[in-house]
C-alpha cells in the first residue's frame, strides 16, 4: 500500500498463516466466522493468533478498500484470490484504520470476574491436583473438543524454562478459541511459585509480573484461566495479587506443630468418610485423625482399608477397629501417650513409651510434647471446673462452648495457641479425664515432672528408666 494509506493504531498483530498480517487496535471483533472461513479457504494449518476474531463486515470492508476484491455475500475467498495471496512474497502487510464507532466492529470485552480466573495452590500436593482436576472439568466448555482447553505444563526444569512456560500461558490467554465460543487456559502443576532457586530467579519474577498485569487488565471475554501449583511462597507479590484478582483455593497440609490441629484433622476425616459412605464413631474418628497425622492421602487410604475390613457389615467403625487396622506413627504415639496418662492408664502408658523408644523418639521430646502439656492442661482445667462448677464434656470439642460462657478474666491463665486463642480441643480432652486426679495430685505431678526433666538434661541416668519411673509415680493412685 502507498505510505499515505498506511494507518497504524497499535502494536497488535495477527499472522494469517504467514500470508497476510493485519495490524489493528483496539482488538476489533464481531463474529469469528469470517476469519475462520479465511483460514480454511487459504489452507492454513496453524492455529489462529489472538486477533483472529474479526467480523464479516470488517473483512468485506478490508477486501473492498485495500485488496480491491469483489464484494459478495460470501465470507470466503475464491481460488483466484487464494492464488493471489500465495503469490505474495514477502507476506503482504495490511495496516487498516479501525474505530470503536465502526458499525460491524467493537472492542473485545474483557472480564475481571472471579468466576473466570481461578487458582488452586497449597502444600498438599495430592489435594491440589484433585481439586484442580475437578475445577478444570467444571470450567471447560461443554462439547468444545480439543480447542476448548489449552493446558500448559507448569513443571519447569529451570528459571528460563519456567519463564517460557509463563509466557506461553500469556500467549494462550490472548488467543481466542479457533471456532469462537469459550476456552479454558490451565497452567498446570506449576513448580516455580515457591521459595526456591527457580522461584526467586529474576526471569521468573518478571514473567509472573507480566502475567499479573494481564490478569489485572482482564482476560478477553470467553477465556477462562486456571492456575494450579504447590509450595507457593505466600510472602511474594504474585500470591498477594492472585488473592485480589481471582478466586484462590488453598489446599495446605495440617501443621501438626500447632495446637488444635487434631480438630481440623477430624473434620478432614469426617468429610472423607462421608464421601466414601463410611460411618465412623466420634472416638474412632479422633483416633483415626491422630494416627494419620491429618494427612489427607493417608486418611483416604485408611478409610478405604476400614471399609474393606467391614465388608458387607455396614456398622459404624469403632475405636477398636481403628486401633486394629490403622498403624500408629511416632507423632500419633506421643499424642496417645498423653491421652493414656490423662486416663491414668499405667500399663498402656508404659507400652506406648516402649513403642516410642523403639521408634527412636527423643526422650526430651516425649517429655516436652506428651507429658508436660498433659499435666499442665489437667491442672488448669481441674482448677477451672472446680471454681466454676463445670460439668465434664461428652466429647472434647464440646468444651469450647463451655469456655465461651466464661469471662475473659476466668480464662486468662489457660494455655494458648500460637495465634493467642485458647486451645479448646486439648483442654476438652483434659476436661474429660480431670475427674481422675485431685488438685493436690496434679500439683505434686508438676513437681515430679520438673525433677524428671532436670534428670534428663543434667544427670547420667538412663532416659528410659527416668521416664518409666515418672509414669508410674504419676499414674498409680
Amino acid at each position: 500500500l502507498p505510505p499515505e494509506r498506511r494507518q497504524t493504531l497499535g502494536p497488535v498483530t495477527a499472522n494469517l498463516g504467514g500470508l497476510v498480517q493485519i495490524t489493528a487496535s483496539p482488538w476489533e471483533r464481531v463474529a469469528p466466522a469470517a476469519l475462520t472461513h479465511l483460514y480454511l479457504t487459504m489452507g492454513c494449518a496453524s492455529k489462529p493468533g489472538p486477533e483472529q476474531d474479526l467480523g464479516a463486515g470488517a473483512l468485506r470492508a478490508l477486501w473492498r478498500q485495500h485488496l480491491k476484491l469483489p464484494t459478495t455475500d460470501s465470507e470466503s475467498l475464491d481460488l483466484t484470490d487464494y492464488q493471489r495471496f500465495r503469490g505474495c512474497s514477502p507476506p503482504v502487510l495490511i495496516q487498516i484504520q479501525t474505530t470503536r464507532s465502526c458499525g460491524d466492529c467493537m472492542a473485545a470485552p474483557k472480564s475481571k470476574s472471579l468466576d473466570v480466573i481461578s487458582a488452586v495452590i497449597g502444600s498438599d500436593d495430592a489435594e491440589v491436583k484433585s481439586t484442580a482436576r475437578a475445577l478444570a472439568e467444571k470450567l471447560t466448555p461443554k462439547d468444545g473438543g480439543d480447542f476448548s482447553r489449552d493446558i500448559i505444563d507448569g513443571v519447569a526444569a529451570g528459571a528460563d524454562d519456567a519463564a517460557d512456560r509463563v509466557r506461553k500461558t500469556i500467549d494462550a490467554l490472548l488467543t481466542f478459541p479457533f471456532f469462537g465460543g469459550e476456552k479454558l487456559v490451565w497452567l498446570k502443576d506449576a513448580n516455580f511459585l515457591g521459595d526456591s532457586v527457580t522461584g526467586r530467579a529474576a526471569a521468573v519474577q518478571e514473567a509472573l509480573e507480566e502475567l499479573t498485569a494481564l490478569l489485572g487488565k482482564g482476560v478477553p471475554d470467553g477465556i477462562r484461566f486456571l492456575l494450579s501449583g504447590s509450595d507457593v511462597d505466600k510472602r511474594r507479590s504474585f500470591y498477594k495479587s492472585l488473592q485480589k484478582l481471582c478466586k484462590v483455593t488453598v489446599c495446605d497440609k495440617l501443621d501438626t506443630s500447632k495446637a488444635g490441629w487434631e480438630e481440623a484433622a477430624m473434620d478432614i476425616a469426617k468429610d472423607i468418610a462421608s464421601a466414601c459412605g463410611t460411618s465412623i464413631g466420634e472416638d474412632a474418628l479422633e483416633l483415626l485423625a491422630i494416627r494419620t497425622g491429618g494427612d489427607r492421602r493417608t486418611i483416604q487410604s485408611e478409610i478405604e482399608k476400614l471399609s474393606l475390613y467391614l465388608g458387607e457389615d455396614k456398622r459404624t467403625v469403632t475405636r477398636a477397629d481403628v486401633d486394629l487396622i490403622v498403624p500408629m506413627t511416632g507423632s500419633a504415639g506421643i499424642f496417645e501417650l498423653g491421652n493414656a496418662l490423662a486416663a491414668r492408664d499405667t500399663k498402656r502408658s508404659l507400652d506406648l513409651l516402649a513403642q516410642l523408644f523403639q521408634d527412636q523418639e527423643s526422650p526430651i521430646g516425649i517429655m516436652l510434647v506428651a507429658i508436660v502439656p498433659t499435666f499442665r492442661n489437667l491442672l488448669a482445667v481441674k482448677d477451672l471446673m472446680d471454681r466454676h462448677k463445670l460439668s465434664r464434656p461428652a466429647q472434647p470439642f464440646f468444651f469450647s462452648k463451655t469456655l465461651e460462657k466464661l469471662s475473659d478474666e476466668a480464662k486468662e491463665h489457660l494455655p494458648r495457641k500460637k495465634d493467642g486463642t485458647v486451645n479448646a480441643y486439648s483442654l476438652g480432652i483434659a476436661a474429660q479425664q480431670a475427674h481422675r486426679y485431685s488438685v493436690a495430685e496434679l500439683r505434686t505431678a508438676q513437681r515430679l515432672v520438673l525433677e524428671a526433666n532436670i534428670a534428663l538434661v543434667s544427670s547420667a541416668k538412663e532416659p528410659k528408666g527416668v521416664l518409666q519411673q515418672l509414669i508410674v509415680r504419676l499414674t498409680v493412685a
